[in-house]
């Protein structure tokens, strides 16, 4: 049974999550409803390089925006629950964009055309284009609020207290699985109904990733209040982007100390690069047997086993940690316990769901008279399998890789409980660090993480936004 003082921090966990997920959302609608009111030339000068930038910054892990605000805020007076949310409000505003413009994507020309013909531009944007956006928005709050509910690196470093370091916290005072796992049980269960609600009933979303971005209309004429929160949006777009680089810069004074970190963390380097690489290989493998099966299937399996892919990211970060150790350390099974495996399985359990959704995008752009194609002429399944169906898919495959590879080097709840004795990853490394006062060594790891996080999220958002078959 949950304690009183349990129930109130679950309480204030939500509060705090919902709050991070509507700011995240209107920042994102004010700042991407530029596409209906710029002209197309100027959208594709400076707005579209600004949004792609950003979105490039979503698989910034979140410690990376809290070393870099961190002085800034505290030199400002601002602690607490108020400098998390601010931060993770930052980390989150790329997932936010990128769901927002998808969103907007599902409206169409003759639609808005048609709208200013019998309403004002603002009617418009109200009635026309924020219901078109709306399942986006929905999924940006959804997925920022599961996100920031989940997650306990950030406010512990700003001295707050949630419900996922709670869970955590109790795990590490007992080392007995059982409490902590039903704790984590109204969690579960509040993420599980978000899922249902904003994400398995907002599939349209998808629409947005297939549509390019062939805006013809008239822009839209707001007034000037409107216009003003559109600013407002885009300043800090680019303060998201701006302060995460410059900050680290400063602190990391010269490339003489980026590589004196680096060479210091050379192990954790070399474990989490293992890591990553093979925790998104076998990420691609599942959700190309998985996708290939289901785009096949009938409505009804279809919902019910994307119920059980999704279902993981129900699931708390520490409690997926607490659960392989529960089940790893039993006699017959520790075999695998204490080894690379662990912190493998655990990263697979809670990202290979989104290399199963990266791919199912991808089976919706092929063209399947191909397929039907090749299953006819080629000489065995392998050779249709390598020469037709792995060169059609590649782009969706480069992207699943690289997307569980990134959030796997920036993964800390879980592997945090379920790393080998004497590893460490470098996420470890610069959490420690972070508790002891930011340096240039710490700096110099982070930046590190921001560059291939920034390329891995740029590669990532080609091929969503332009891979065509």
């Amino acid at each position: 049974m949950m304690s009183v003082r349990q129930f109130v921090l679950l309480y204030k966990t939500l509060v705090y999550a919902f709050t991070t997920g509507i700011l995240v959302m209107l920042v994102a609608f004010f700042a991407t409803s530029v596409l209906w009111t710029a002209s197309k030339a100027w959208f594709d000068r400076y707005m579209k390089p600004l949004f792609l930038v950003s979105m490039s910054m979503v698989f910034v892990p979140s410690y990376v925006h809290a070393l870099s605000w961190m002085d800034i805020l505290y030199n400002m007076g601002i602690t607490g629950q108020v400098a998390s949310i601010l931060v993770m409000v930052m980390s989150l505003l790329p997932l936010g964009i990128m769901m927002a413009l998808f969103g907007m994507m599902l409206a169409e020309d003759s639609m808005v055309e048609m709208g200013q013909l019998y309403r004002k531009d603002l009617g418009v944007l109200v009635k026309i284009l924020l219901p078109m956006a709306k399942p986006g928005l929905l999924v940006g709050f959804a997925m920022s609020f599961i996100w920031t509910i989940q997650d306990y690196s950030i406010p512990s470093l700003f001295f707050v207290n949630t419900y996922a370091l709670e869970i955590f916290s109790k795990y590490s005072s007992t080392n007995q699985p059982f409490l902590p796992i039903i704790i984590s049980l109204p969690m579960m269960f509040i993420t599980l109904f978000v899922l249902w609600a904003f994400i398995l009933q907002n599939k349209t979303i998808i629409s947005g990733l297939r549509k390019a971005l062939t805006k013809r209309a008239m822009p839209l004429s707001l007034p000037f209040w409107m216009i003003v929160l559109q600013y407002i949006a885009l300043s800090m777009v680019l303060v998201q982007i701006v302060v995460p680089l410059l900050s680290l810069l400063i602190k990391v004074q010269t490339w003489g100390n980026l590589w004196t970190s680096f060479y210091l963390a050379y192990d954790e380097v070399i474990f989490t690069i293992i890591l990553g690489v093979m925790t998104a290989s076998l990420s691609v493998l599942l959700a190309t047997i998985v996708t290939s099966k289901v785009v096949l299937m009938g409505k009804k399996i279809k919902t019910i086993i994307w119920i059980l892919l999704i279902l993981p990211l129900a699931i708390p970060a520490p409690t997926v940690g607490i659960g392989l150790n529960a089940i790893f350390s039993r006699v017959g099974m520790d075999f695998i316990y204490g080894t690379l495996w662990m912190p493998i399985l655990a990263n697979l359990i809670r990202f290979s769901s989104f290399a199963c959704l990266v791919m199912t995008v991808q089976h919706m752009r092929l063209d399947q008279s191909m397929l039907e194609s090749a299953k006819i002429f080629q000489k065995h399944w392998f050779h249709g399998f390598f020469r037709v169906y792995v060169p059609i898919v590649f782009p969706g495959l480069l992207a699943s890789f690289l997307l569980v590879f990134v959030l796997t080097i920036g993964e800390l709840s879980a592997t945090l409980i379920v790393v080998p004795a004497g590893t460490s990853t470098m996420t470890m490394r610069i959490y420690n660090y972070l508790h002891y006062g930011s340096s240039h060594l710490v700096a110099g790891l982070c930046l590190v993480i921001l560059g291939i996080a920034l390329v891995t999220g740029f590669m990532v958002v080609h091929i969503l936004t332009k891979s065509e078959v």
